[in-house]
């Protein structure tokens, strides 16, 4: 069985009523029913490697970096549906902070560097909900379901900015995957354990 280990943002309930709805119509109108499973969340370290001695020994760490943080007003903005890569059939809501330095960035750095977390993808910089993954389909398929996510995303209030309200310490387990964590195996049988949830603003 392989393990990672995440830190995500969790949105205020009110948006993720809006967000929920929306999946839920992506997902099973194309089949993917993994995605459809997944907790909505903005990831903000996906996925690193680490021990359960570790993650126990950080808890203090990680309260305190999350305690530091003096800006109350932690509020990301949706900007509109993408893709992550070429190589990928998934689809994201990009996310942006609307008023100068991003306190997710800060909180992000440190996490990284207090925590001596290796192989950060800098493509995970831009703060994503993932809405559609894993889609299995032919490209001509896969352009509807933009175009369905395009138009939930204009006409269904998925450009509301909302609140974040917590950062949450993830566990992930997969049967199938091996150490190396291979996507297309480990995206049949996830499962996960919410470690620990530490409150923001």
């Amino acid at each position: 069985m392989a393990v990672r280990y995440s830190f995500i943002l969790i949105p205020d309930p009110s948006f993720l009523r809006l967000i929920h709805t929306s999946r839920q119509i992506l997902c099973n109108q194309f089949g993917c029913w993994t995605a459809e499973m997944f907790m909505i969340h903005v990831p903000l370290i996906n996925f690193f490697q680490s021990t359960p001695e570790e993650i126990e020994s950080n808890k203090g760490l990680i309260n305190q970096i999350v305690s530091d943080v003096t800006n109350k007003n932690l509020v990301l903005v949706p900007t509109g549906i993408t893709k992550q890569t070429a190589e990928t059939s998934d689809l994201y809501i990009n996310c942006t902070y609307p008023n100068g330095d991003s306190p997710f960035e800060g909180i992000r750095g440190r996490l990284i560097e207090e925590l001596k977390i290796e192989h950060f993808d800098n493509k995970e910089r831009v703060l994503q909900i993932p809405v559609l993954e894993n889609f299995q389909g032919s490209n001509t398929v896969f352009e509807e379901a933009l175009e369905m996510a395009t138009d939930l995303f204009d006409n269904f209030g998925l450009d509301t900015p909302f609140d974040v309200k917590s950062l949450n310490l993830v566990k992930y387990h997969s049967r199938t995957a091996s150490e190396e964590w291979e996507r297309e195996k480990w995206c049949s049988d996830i499962s996960w354990d919410i470690l620990e949830s530490f409150k923001l603003g």
